[in-house]
């Protein structure tokens, strides 16, 4: 569901008070140096990196290992259905 906004809450992880880094992220997040960042960050559900998550994770992402497709897309004329609307070169 693409029209909604997710937020994505990034921690410090502090390993005491030297200040140093630590690896210990709380559920839900995975250790990215020097931040913990939220897993579907890291994880292979947006493997183009598009911001927008694969359809095999719940997203609507058509075009999973192409960073120009996604649903906001602009549609050009090259026999692929750019925006995810489950048309091609429409238009």
């Amino acid at each position: 569901m693409r029209g909604s906004w997710f937020a994505a809450v990034i921690w410090i992880s502090a390993a005491g008070c030297d200040g140093a880094l630590g690896e210990d992220c709380p559920a839900g997040s995975l250790f990215h140096y020097p931040l913990c960042v939220p897993e579907w960050v890291t994880h292979p559900c947006d493997e183009d990196e598009d911001d927008f998550l694969d359809d095999t994770c719940g997203g609507d992402d058509c075009g999973p290992t192409d960073p120009r497709v996604h649903p906001r897309a602009v549609e050009v004329c090259n026999g692929v259905d750019d925006d995810c609307d489950g048309f091609t070169d429409e238009g």
